[in-house]
């Protein structure tokens, strides 16, 4: 019986295979999605330090035209067992005037359930 990490799902059109949450992928949700293939990012694990580090991402569409499908990046941060992170997001570029997100967004998701919209 497939067992699935991360409170992805047995997929029940095929038993072997979980149905992840956004942000997981694999056979049992175990790993990090690719990026999208319209996105220049091409995401990445990164292991938390004592110290800050910088990353800086470039997303979304510098002719501000709406797309069909969003771009999707994803970055995993990783630290030991039982500590805290801390994120600063130092800038955000770009006048965006409308309601919604038609042209690019953040999410960080920080809970447990994954399933669970991060902040935004």
């Amino acid at each position: 019986m497939t067992t699935c990490e991360n409170r992805g799902v047995r997929n029940p059109r095929n038993c072997n295979e979980c149905l992840c949450p956004l942000g997981y992928a694999g056979k049992f949700c175990t790993e990090r999605p690719k990026s999208s293939e319209n996105s220049k990012c091409r995401g990445e694990t990164v292991s938390a330090t004592q110290e800050y580090k910088d990353l800086t991402i470039t997303l979304g569409n510098v002719n501000k035209a709406e797309q069909e499908e969003f771009e999707q990046c994803f970055f995993w941060i990783e630290s030991p067992p039982n500590t805290q992170l801390e994120v600063r997001v130092a800038g955000l570029n770009g006048t965006y005037p409308n309601d919604g997100c038609p042209y690019a967004g953040v999410e960080l998701k920080m809970r447990r359930d994954p399933r669970l919209t991060g902040r935004r």
